[in-house]
């Protein structure tokens, strides 16, 4: 019986590491795949789209080196920009919350009087509005940052609503 070779071997043994258990090595692994192997399932979101890995980390030993002694319990290989490669400067340990906030995906929005920026659900959460609120406001053109995140808005089923404003003025006033 014929033992099948491992794609991606390690020159050198790194001692108290068993690489089938070892979290760093799993995600070093994983990467590889996705960046590499075209039958990857999430090839097509990596290495199918240009992502690769820079030289010095498609040796084990070397991205060890580099990303083993921040490593902790919980935490996932992330990419800083999501649009370059796998690299010492652009790669950090992050938490799963992290990883969702760093998709292409996910809508990012600036408050222009404070400068801070968060994901679309993190200032839903913040101001107690729904998020799908926020993005019908969106998909309706409301452009400007106060109008999003208001409370109550003046469009009702894309009709302005002219007593809108007078009940915001009589909640000011109370």
């Amino acid at each position: 019986m014929m033992r099948r070779l491992a794609k991606y071997k390690t020159r050198y043994r790194i001692p108290g590491i068993t690489k089938r258990k070892d979290p760093v090595y799993k995600s070093w692994y994983g990467m590889m795949r996705r960046c590499y192997q075209n039958k990857n399932k999430d090839y097509r979101h990596y290495g199918g789209r240009g992502i690769k890995v820079c030289r010095s980390w498609r040796s084990f030993n070397l991205f060890y080196l580099d990303m083993a002694p921040s490593h902790k319990i919980g935490l996932t290989l992330d990419r800083i920009d999501n649009n370059k490669g796998y690299s010492k400067s652009n790669c950090r340990w992050a938490t799963m919350k992290q990883q969702a906030d760093n998709r292409r995906r996910t809508r990012l929005i600036t408050n222009p009087h404070t400068g801070e920026t968060l994901p679309l659900i993190d200032w839903a959460r913040k101001l107690k509005i729904s998020r799908l609120t926020i993005t019908s406001r969106i998909r309706l053109g409301y452009s400007d940052f106060d109008s999003l995140m208001a409370k109550k808005h003046g469009i009702r089923n894309g009709k302005l609503k002219t007593d809108h404003f007078e009940e915001e003025a009589r909640e000011v006033l109370d």
